[in-house]
């Protein structure tokens, strides 16, 4: 009987969608009545029930709450599936029939559902590590339900991203495919499985944005051209033949996207030849016309005003040329000293490099001379030993000969004189002793060995017990045979020693007993050693979904059994989790390289910087001379501006004047909002105010009139000029200088990235200075340059006084700055001089107090600022200890 298939016995009703048990009177079980038989077919029945409708509803569920689909206990099913049909003995606190409620009637919704089972899985991969048969059933049947279960959503995250996930079963397909992109969002967030990390969804979400963004301002991308011959999705790798499979597509993909990038490449430089060799021609045909007309110019008047003025025209065109051949003859004779001074250093290099050379030469010689010495001391030792060896086997043959002549004298005469024998066998001894001990003496003052005939041999043997002629051949004979081997060549300056492991020294070596007198060399073997070198590896699938100019192919390869014997979450992280991220990180960097190329996001954030900053020096100043006005202007400020008209952006800024304050309203191009948004534009408008009011309270003392001041006043109002005046302009210029440092900081990350974008490859795909800009590179995609952009202008708002913490230090300040002006239109009003200049000189010094307050708290916590910010302040307000010396 096979569970939810439909037979004789159990047989499957369209209507009610379930199983039923027709009427067999013959059907008995032995020691069982009827009914009991009837209980056990009608508990497989709704086991049969159960999965069936749970095949179907896996089948066709979709991203939808859809909670009228109601059946018996998942949980319960589970644990009747297991129990009854023997597959498995993982039973759990949480699936027993007791704990179940009457809540956990109604099977869960969609992702209530994915979210049950991805936690089964957890839970049966925890509670039995060790898998057998019975629990690998379990946890394939839950692993593919898991993946059938997830696959809408799955293909809901592939169309955020930007993949193909085109459903092979079109007309049973339940895929919601969004047009509207805030729709698909809030139906993630509202219902997001618990499989999915939440960093997962926000790229996700982010990266919808980026392709919307690359729809409207790049159509023709690459990202958005669609391969309809790949089916490129995303999927949960669970088998090794998926793993593989998904890996050549990526592969493919990444193939097609590389051609792609060396195409649109190789057209853009092409255009931009063709735009360049036409503006050549177009320059070439001005001055052919401007060669006709000059000759075709004849002068209607010779009077001398027109002859000063050519001569003016002359002498200044001749300086030009004299200034720009001074400056060209000093940038070659700079050149020239960078040359000499590279040339230079490399001689000295050079010549280190000889003279180290030459020490290890030296020292290579002088061993090898050490080792040849060592080498021929251990020949002529083994020489000697042979030597030795022979006048012993001669001895041992004398002594032979002279114990049967002894034998056979003693037969034959029976006179013989054996006093007189032990005499001359006594002087014999002496003599062939003295002669031992004066060749090992020689032989270890000279270290030689001495050749020795075998007539000589003879004349010095003497005739030996038994007993010492064994203890001498024992003695000789301890060593078994050769295996020291011992090379030394010189090739190439080099010395070279290979010793084998268990080596035994030359005196240790066993010769045969019949050897002969030449010096016995021990036979060389050539060992050739290889270095057996394995690769560590790991299965995954490839590193990277797509290639980028600055990204680098990389696949993980080979361990076939990484993912069978993986659990699900690393299975995810390796095939899903890495997918999405890879995919997210790549379409936030092309959309970020779009912004840099064709919106030209660099130069906005620059323009946008020297307009709210007032670092342009003519719209400065005619903001501060139409200050005091109310109304709209003559003529737009931007016209004074080059920084505007330059980029074509003049209705983009406009200035607005009402009664009592002054306002920057800029307009950001088309899709730049997202970058410039409404947040970051208001804190570009405060710090413009703050801007303005500092420059105009300078403006203010630099356009006080002392001379109609009363001469008994003039010296005090003089005072209060000079002070003031140094106040004012320390602040200024810590504003420009130190408060402004983040910005700077963030458009050098924007031009480094824009480098390493840029001209990290070359035509072919290579990679030329990507290790140039690496070390640099800060700023990686359009997420990146979010973070960092606003990091840098909350940096500003801390460094400028603007944050909460702050508040009370940048209202005294703005008060002496109100003061100040109302001081400076006092006396060209009314000519005369109170009591305020006191009171603005204890509120300097309460600021000054204040500050240096701040700057020890600021040195004592190490906060999230370390700009040392109040430091930097103190150092240029009161750096002559002119307002308070406790600094």
């Amino acid at each position: 009987m096979s569970i939810g298939v439909s037979s004789s016995f159990f047989v499957y009703d369209m209507v009610s969608k379930r199983f039923i048990i027709p009427e067999r009177p013959d059907l008995r079980l032995i020691a069982t009545n009827r009914q009991s038989i009837r209980s056990i077919l009608r508990h497989f029945a709704a086991m049969g029930t159960n999965f069936a409708r749970l095949e179907h509803q896996v089948n066709s569920y979709a991203l939808s709450n859809l909670a009228e689909y109601s059946i018996e206990p998942f949980a319960y099913f589970l644990a009747s599936l297991a129990r009854i049909s023997g597959c498995c003995v993982f039973e759990s606190e949480e699936f027993r029939e007791d704990n179940l409620t009457a809540s956990a009637i109604n099977l869960p919704p969609a992702n209530d559902l994915i979210s049950r089972l991805y936690e089964t899985i957890i839970c049966l991969e925890l509670s039995c590590p060790n898998y057998g048969t019975k629990e690998d059933i379990l946890r394939e049947i839950l692993v593919t339900f898991f993946s059938r279960a997830s696959k809408p959503f799955i293909n809901l995250l592939s169309t955020l991203v930007g993949l193909n996930c085109k459903d092979s079963d079109e007309t049973n397909s339940q895929i919601a495919f969004f047009s509207d992109l805030d729709t698909a969002l809030l139906q993630i967030k509202d219902s997001t499985p618990s499989f999915i990390l939440q960093n997962l969804v926000e790229s996700a979400s982010h990266s919808g944005h980026c392709l919307q963004l690359l729809r409207k301002c790049s159509p023709q991308h690459p990202l958005l051209i669609s391969d309809l011959r790949n089916n490129f999705h995303l999927t949960i790798s669970i088998k090794q033949a998926d793993a593989k499979l998904y890996r050549s597509f990526i592969a493919k993909h990444m193939k097609l996207y590389v051609r792609d990038i060396i195409d649109r490449e190789t057209r853009l430089k092409a255009f931009h030849g063709r735009k360049v060799s036409e503006r050549q021609s177009e320059l070439i045909r001005l001055q052919e016309n401007r060669k006709l007309a000059l000759q075709s110019y004849k002068p209607t008047s010779n009077s001398k005003a027109n002859g000063a003025k050519k001569m003016r025209w002359k002498l200044q065109v001749d300086s030009f040329l004299v200034d720009l051949a001074a400056y060209r003859e000093h940038q070659e004779l700079q050149r020239i000293e960078e040359e000499a001074k590279i040339l230079r250093n490399q001689a000295e290099q050079e010549e280190i490099q000889r003279a180290r050379e030459v020490e290890i030469r030296v020292a290579i010689e002088a061993e090898y001379s050490i080792k040849m010495k060592d080498l021929e001391l251990k020949s002529m030792k083994a020489d000697w030993k042979i030597k030795r060896g022979n006048l012993v086997d001669q001895r041992h043959n004398i002594l032979k000969d002279q114990e049967f002549f002894t034998e056979l004298s003693v037969e034959n005469e029976t006179d013989f004189d054996l006093a007189h024998q032990e005499e001359v066998f006594a002087d014999l001894e002496s003599e062939i002793a003295g002669n031992t001990v004066t060749l090992f003496e020689e032989l270890s003052r000279k270290e030689e060995i001495k050749t020795i005939t075998q007539t000589e041999a003879e004349e010095t043997m003497v005739a030996l017990t038994l007993d010492q002629l064994n203890a001498l051949e024992d003695n000789e004979a301890k060593a078994s045979k050769i295996q020291t081997e011992t090379k030394a060549e010189v090739k190439d300056n080099l010395l070279l020693v290979d010793q084998i492991d268990n080596a035994t020294p030359f005196s240790n070596i066993v010769f045969e007993e019949n050897a002969s007198s030449d010096i016995l060399r021990p036979t060389s073997e050539k060992v050739n050693s290889s270095t057996d070198k394995s690769l560590c590896s790991c299965h995954g699938i490839v590193e990277y979904l797509c290639p980028i100019p600055s990204l680098k192919l990389a696949q993980l390869t080979q361990n076939t059994e990484l993912l069978e014997g993986s659990s699900l979450d690393i299975l995810l992280e390796m095939t899903l989790y890495k997918a999405v991220n890879i995919r997210c990180d790549l379409i936030s960097r092309e959309t970020l390289l779009v912004f840099i190329r064709d919106l030209k996001l660099q130069n906005e954030l620059v323009m946008v910087g020297k307009g709210f900053f007032l670092q342009d020096f003519d719209f400065t100043d005619y903001v501060i001379a139409h200050i005091s006005k109310t109304g709209s202007f003559v003529k737009e400020p931007s016209i004074l501006n080059d920084v505007y008209t330059r980029f074509k952006l003049a209705d983009a800024v406009k200035l607005i004047i009402p009664n009592c304050s002054i306002t920057l309203i800029y307009s950001p191009p088309p899709f730049l909002n997202y970058i410039l948004d409404s947040d970051a534009l208001k804190k570009f408008e405060l710090f413009f105010a703050v801007f303005l009011r500092t420059r105009y309270c300078l403006a203010a003392l630099n356009n006080f009139d002392l001379s109609a001041l009363h001469r008994s006043i003039k010296i005090s109002c003089l005072r209060f000029r000079m002070y003031s005046l140094e106040f004012v302009s320390s602040i200024y210029r810590y504003f420009q200088e130190i408060a402004l440092e983040p910005w700077q900081k963030f458009i050098e990350y924007l031009s480094v990235f824009e480098k390493s974008a840029l001209y990290g490859y070359d035509t072919k795909g290579g990679r030329t200075n990507e290790l140039k800009y690496n070390s640099q590179l800060k700023i990686t995609d359009l997420k990146s340059l979010k973070y960092f952009q606003g990091k840098a202008l909350d940096e500003i708002c801390w460094r400028m006084l603007l944050s909460k913490e702050h508040k009370p230090i940048f209202t005294i300040l703005m008060e002496i700055f109100d003061e100040i002006c109302a001081i400076c239109e006092t006396m060209k009003i009314s000519g005369v001089f109170d009591s305020a200049n006191l009171q603005i000189q204890k509120r300097i010094e309460v600021f000054v107090k204040v500050i240096v307050k701040m700057k020890h708290l600021e040195t004592a916590e190490n906060g999230i600022h370390e700009s040392d910010c109040f430091y930097s302040l103190l150092t240029l307000i009161n750096f002559s200890k002119f307002y308070s010396k406790d600094d």
